[in-house]
Order: structure tokens, then sequence, then C-alpha cells
């Protein structure tokens, strides 16, 4: 049995919403119930679909809506139902190509849930196609809708833990606990400058099977979702850190000789809800961020690995931070700056080696004698016994915060 929108009127959420124009079209039939938070949608729309959202994405923009209205009607969908909390009231020119279009809208209560209009809708459709067959979203339609998904997580757009289980079992999401990583493609926009769309998506969806065929390969389950140069997976279960870098290595590598693009990766193994997601989401841009500023060799990272690190750039335009790394780095930077040495990276690597300076020579490739050299002049010109642990350590911290402070400002020449 169909079920038109003037039938979908007399139950669940949209019962309590307001008709605002399109009337000659509430004998529409409503095929699908989809939840859409991103400004051009034409292309994903289907054939009866009834459509909405919070209007996050169309703030501020009257002629988007119109736009999504039209598209609506050149696709044979069946309404709109939408709240005005972001975009205020409807204008009269949406209002009136509503009503040459025949596409019915209605506003939802601000307090409503959105769950509270979907799930209603959802179940009676579901429960009219299963008379006569099971339906199922393409291949397409289901990543773009998980793809919507996560975004609506990620801005904080799904209000409830409730809202977000439902939205996510009807999408064959996975259920938490989670493990997340997102990965980025460096330097994406300068290496595609020159080449087209079509190219560029190329790259785009080659990267995405590589991606694909290494979860599949390796078992894990869970949901892959593709972001302009970006793709975030989340993972079924709390994953071992050791695992999950694994995975994240043989996907760098992949994608390296696939595509010749390098990624960099953040990982966050614990995520314990869906409304988390957007706080996993923010620490596994950190991650990437703190990859690149401190040049981890590996291209990637757990969370639990940069704690510090994220901390410290969190608060990285402390001025007592930066003196902090002035004082012991500063004049150092500016020896290296005047004579062309390597004093701060010979500091780096003897702490690397826990101040034994035979480790050190050796990860150098010097004599212990030219070793000892560059570390007189280290102590010379700061002033610290590199011999005295407490001393080494108050440098260690200091290259530790050295490149999320900004830049350290060099010492004038006297």
């Amino acid at each position: 049995m169909q079920l038109t929108v003037n039938e979908a009127r007399t139950f669940g959420g949209l019962k309590g919403c307001r008709l605002l124009a399109g009337e000659k079209g509430l004998n529409r039939v409503i095929r699908c119930v989809d939840s859409m938070e991103i400004p051009d949608i034409s292309q994903w729309l289907q054939r009866g679909e009834f459509l909405v959202t919070t209007g996050y994405a169309l703030k501020d923009n009257s002629e988007a809506l119109v736009q999504v209205v039209e598209a609506l009607a050149e696709k044979e969908g069946s309404g709109l139902a939408l709240k005005t909390r972001f975009i205020g009231e409807i204008s009269r020119g949406v209002l009136e190509r509503a009503e040459e279009l025949e596409i019915p809208i209605f506003e939802m209560p601000v307090e409503m849930p959105t769950i509270s209009l979907t799930e209603p809708l959802v179940r009676r459709v579901i429960a009219g196609e299963l008379q006569n067959s099971s339906r199922e979203l393409s291949g397409e339609q289901l990543w773009h809708q998980q793809a919507n998904f996560y975004m609506e997580l990620v801005l904080g757009i799904i209000p409830s833990e409730k809202e977000a289980f439902y939205r996510a079992k009807f999408l064959k999401w996975p259920q938490p606990p989670f493990s997340l990583f997102v990965l980025d493609m460096d330097g994406f926009r300068e290496q595609v400058e020159n080449m087209t769309e079509a190219e560029i998506l190329e790259i785009k969806q080659r990267t995405e099977k590589i991606l694909r065929r290494i979860l599949e390969k390796n078992g894990y389950t869970g949901v892959l979702v593709g972001r302009s140069d970006s793709f975030s997976c989340v993972l079924q279960g709390q994953q071992e850190a050791e695992s999950l870098k694994g995975l994240v290595k043989s996907m760098k590598e992949a994608v390296q000789a696939g595509v010749g693009m390098i990624v960099t990766a953040g990982i966050v193994e614990e995520v314990d809800s869906y409304l988390e997601i957007r706080h996993a989401h923010e620490c596994a841009a950190d991650v990437i961020e703190i990859c690149r500023i401190g040049k981890r060799n590996e291209g990637y990272a757990c969370l639990s690995e940069v704690l510090l690190e994220r901390a410290i750039r969190k608060d990285g335009g402390n001025p007592y931070l930066q003196k902090f790394v002035q004082k012991y780095l500063g004049v150092l930077e500016e020896y290296d700056a005047f004579h062309r040495t390597e004093l701060v990276h010979t500091l780096q690597v003897l702490i690397e080696n826990m101040g034994i300076r035979t480790k050190a020579a050796e990860a150098l490739f010097l004599h212990r004698n030219t070793l000892l050299r560059r570390l007189q002049k280290i102590e010379m010109l700061t002033g610290v016994d590199l011999s005295d642990g407490n001393q080494l350590l108050q440098l260690g911290i200091a290259l530790q915060i050295r490149p999320y402070v900004g830049g350290v400002p060099m010492l004038k020449k006297k």
C-alpha cells in the first residue's frame, strides 16, 4: 500500500507540523525518507523522497532553499519538512515556488526531534514495501547517506544518541564502541591544480577502492566515508593501537603505490557513542596536524601517543611557553642560522638516545670527538650541563614544545 503525504499527516511527527505551501501536492507518494544537511542535494534525491532537514546548510541563503524545492520537483520528490531555527522565516519566494511546483513544505516545531518525524514515516514506508518486495538502497545511495550521517555527527546536528542510533541502524552502521581514524591527502590541492574534474574524481574513487579492499582483506567491519581530500573510517569495536597502526600503515603504502598520493593519518582508539564521533573526529584532525608539524616519519599516530603534544598545541600561543623555548633553544637556533651548523639537531638526537653519547654519535654518523665538540659548544652557548639529567630533561621538554609555539623569535645579534 502506497503512503501519500496527505495520509502521513494523520500520524507521527508530521501530524504536528504546519503545512506552509504545496497543498495541491499532498497526493504525492512517499517512497523513501531522508535527512540531508548539505547545500546541493539534487544529484542524490530519489523519486518519491520526503526530505527532512534542520536547514543548517541553507542558512542565510533563501535561493538555496528554492533550489531544493526545484530539485524535489524535478526528481518527483514527495515533500519537504524543515525547522526554521537556522534559516528564520521562510521567504515568500520559496513558498510561491513550492505552490507553483506543488511540493508540500511543512514547518517542524523547534522542539520536535527529527527522529519523531522520520521514524514513523520510515516504518510505514517499509511496511508498505514489504507487502510487495524487499527494497535495498543501491550501493551509491547507501554510501552517500552514510557520508551525510557522518557529517551530521561531526557538525553536531543530530541532537540525541537515540536519534543517532536509529539512523545508524537504518544505514547499516556498526554499533558503539568504535575506533576511528582519518586519512588526509598531503598537498592535495597543489597536486591536482592542473587536473580536470574527471581526473580528480578518478583519484578519489581509486583511493576509496584501495581503502575498502584493505578493510575487507583484513576482516574489519565498519564504514568508510570520503570527504574532499580525506577519508574517515569508523570501525566496529575498540581495536588495539598496534593493530590500527598496522592497518593505517598498509593503507598509506597502498595509496601511495596506487595513486601516487601521500596521506597522513590520525587514529582515535576509543569512541564510546555516536555523538562522541564529533569529538573523535576533531582529535583525529589534531593528530594529523601534530604528525605534520612534528615531522613524524611514520605519517600517522594514535591519540594516546600524542596527548602531551595535543595539550601543548592547544596552548601554543602562550607567551610563557614561547619564553621557555626561547630560553633553552633560541641561542642555538641563532647560532645554527649564522654558522650553518646543526646544534639543535645534535641536541635532539642526544635526547632521543637518553643522553648516551656513544649512541648519539652512531645515530649522527659522527666520531665521538666531533660529537663532544658540538656538545661543548651547546653547553657554552646555553649554560646547561648536558651530563645533568634534570637539565637535559628541561632541554627535552623545550624541544618537544618547539614545533607548536608558532616559531621562536631569533635573538638579536649583539
